[in-house]
């Protein structure tokens, strides 16, 4: 998956509604992406955007500050039990039927784990602009834009601008990887 976040790695893809990432996932903060397999082709599944399609399946991005509990309650969503997360509401439950089109267990998840639910908080933000600014749409599955107030502050706090010199989130130095700050944006 090419994003301005090059050097990052995340662990997985893991079936994900099997749940073989449990053993994996520890409960601390983290950042996922849900994506679509597509089993006969061996890749993941494109999907028509309002700016383009993305080719890397991209259901859902989010984070948490207890990783295992926030995917157990997306995996409980899905399987209609009364759990507590919103995407996995919108696929199962509120009945826009998502699992007509993408069947549950052609999903996969992706996670890398981080050292605060800040940190989590705000490469989430970065990965939600970036995906807008791509494709001028979010995932389909993400109800939210991020924490855009709650990033900044903290950014702000730890002394640092908010935004690069491009107008990204500026999560230089922040991040375990060797950053490829390549801008989609053209700059």
């Amino acid at each position: 998956m090419t994003t301005r976040f090059g050097g990052l790695t995340f662990e997985g893809p893991f079936d994900f509604v099997s749940r073989s990432w449990r053993g994996i996932i520890r409960r601390e903060p983290i950042v996922y992406r849900l994506r679509v397999w597509e089993a006969e082709a061996s890749t993941f599944r494109s999907i028509p955007r309002a700016g383009g399609v993305d080719s890397d399946g991209v259901l859902d991005i989010g984070e948490s500050d207890d990783g295992r509990r926030r995917l157990d309650d997306f995996c409980c969503a899905l399987e209609g039990k009364p759990r507590s997360h919103r995407a996995g509401w919108e696929f199962s439950i509120n009945g826009y039927d998502f699992g007509s089109v993408f069947a549950p267990d052609s999903l996969r998840i992706e996670f890398i784990h981080l050292g605060s639910k800040e940190l989590a908080e705000a490469l989430e933000l970065a990965l939600l602009e970036e995906y807008r600014w791509r494709f001028k749409d979010r995932p389909p599955l993400n109800g939210s834009a991020g924490k855009y107030r709650k990033v900044h502050q903290w950014l702000e706090q730890q002394g640092r601008a908010a935004r690069d010199s491009d107008g990204w989130i500026d999560l230089s130095g922040l991040l375990p990887l060797s950053a490829d700050r390549s801008s989609p944006r053209g700059r």
